[in-house]
């Protein structure tokens, strides 16, 4: 197998850090700390001389699953090891407060819940309330206290369910410049931002490397040989298949038949049509059900085979920091949301009291059915 996976497969990316001796490292190095210093000093982040930052832990949370999607699940910047692992992970720190001052509306602490005043005999029950929130973990405090931050994070998670690495750049890329322009249309003083979103996304450039697709034929190469023994005639078709793949992200089922007949049919041993239409259904069939590798679509436009989207992933320790939190949080989120007395839409309305509840259900059984897909996979 190794003999003809040497033909087909992705080429290595001259692009991205490769070592701690390439300049580019150091350079990278540079920007980002340059780009966490503009942000330290930023006003926004400025009390008393001092940096204190001003956003709830929300906004963090949100910022390190946006990053850990890009770095380590999907990875775009290169591979997580050794000096490109080190840029990664210090990346995150601009990057975080970067969005913390993108979703700045004030100079007030999102975690600030507001709560009413009481006076005469209610002061007792204002106390006891003032109690009862000083227990409950700031985290949950500024989920509901917050609830803009918390609806962006459920649609920053919703955006990450879809698996297609184009749209989840072009989406989260336009949620960034529009929070962007938000800060520009509130003036103030917009250098320290400007300066470190510039440095940042200079960085990133340095170190942007599509590692997805040399992960894609990874796993490919993982599960064909998780399959068992394969013809090296079957195996030249399904690599060459899955190489048109990583390019056109479908196949047409004339172009399909094609890549059989090139592999299966020569002058030495010809074929017949009959013959090529059962090797062609039936490689189909072990690509679907053996390798779990591609599967089979029919629309207007006729039958398309595409490939298995977590083949981009990179099966690491680290892309766990991107699934997990989504489970984790659209889980509680959901609960929380139903039990809660709290509601956008007040309960009472005949038909559309529930709305609210109901579209949320949904929309977090939608994340957690996608973000748990790779795991089940693994332990398949």
């Amino acid at each position: 197998m190794d003999e003809l996976t040497k033909t087909v497969g992705a080429s290595p990316d001259p692009r991205g850090i490769k070592s701690f001796r390439d300049w580019r490292f150091y350079l990278v190095a540079l920007l980002l700390c340059g780009s966490l210093l503009c942000l330290i000093y930023d006003p926004y982040f400025i009390s008393y001389g001092e940096f204190v930052y001003r956003q709830g832990v929300m906004v963090l949370l949100m910022a390190l699953t946006i990053a850990a999607a890009f770095l380590w699940e999907t990875p775009i910047f290169g591979k997580p090891a050794g000096a490109n692992l080190l840029l990664q992970s210090f990346s995150i720190a601009p990057f975080s407060l970067l969005v913390a001052r993108l979703c700045a509306t004030d100079g007030n602490n999102s975690q600030e819940l507001t709560t009413p005043r009481f006076s005469g005999v209610w002061s007792a029950v204002g106390d006891t309330l003032y109690k009862v929130i000083d227990i409950i973990p700031a985290w949950l405090r500024d989920m509901f206290s917050n609830w803009q931050i918390t609806l962006l994070f459920l649609l920053v998670l919703a955006i990450l369910c879809v698996r297609d690495i184009r749209f989840r750049t072009g989406a989260i890329g336009l949620m960034l410049l529009l929070l962007f322009a938000g800060q520009l249309n509130r003036g103030g003083e917009l250098g320290y931002l400007t300066g470190a979103a510039l440095l940042l996304v200079t960085a990133l450039s340095f170190m942007f490397s599509r590692y997805d697709k040399v992960s894609y034929f990874e796993n490919i190469l993982k599960r064909l040989r998780r399959s068992g023994a394969i013809g090296a005639e079957e195996l030249r078709a399904v690599l060459l298949v899955m190489e048109q793949l990583a390019r056109k992200k479908r196949l047409s089922e004339g172009n399909y038949r094609q890549i059989v007949k090139d592999c299966y049919a020569s002058a030495e041993h010809p074929r017949t049509e009959n013959e090529l239409n059962m090797i062609s259904g039936e490689l189909a069939k072990r690509m679907i059900h053996n390798h779990d590798l591609v599967s089979l679509r029919n629309d207007s436009e006729g039958i398309f085979l595409f490939p298995d989207p977590l083949l981009f992933q990179d099966d690491n320790l680290l892309s766990s920091v991107a699934v997990v939190p989504r489970i984790i949080f659209v889980g509680a989120f959901a609960l929380l949301w139903v039990i809660m007395p709290f509601d956008l839409i007040p309960d009472q309305l005949p038909l559309i009291g529930t709305l609210d509840d109901i579209s949320v259900m949904i929309l977090s059984a939608i994340v957690i059915q996608s973000s748990s897909m790779p795991m089940r996979k693994h332990h398949e």
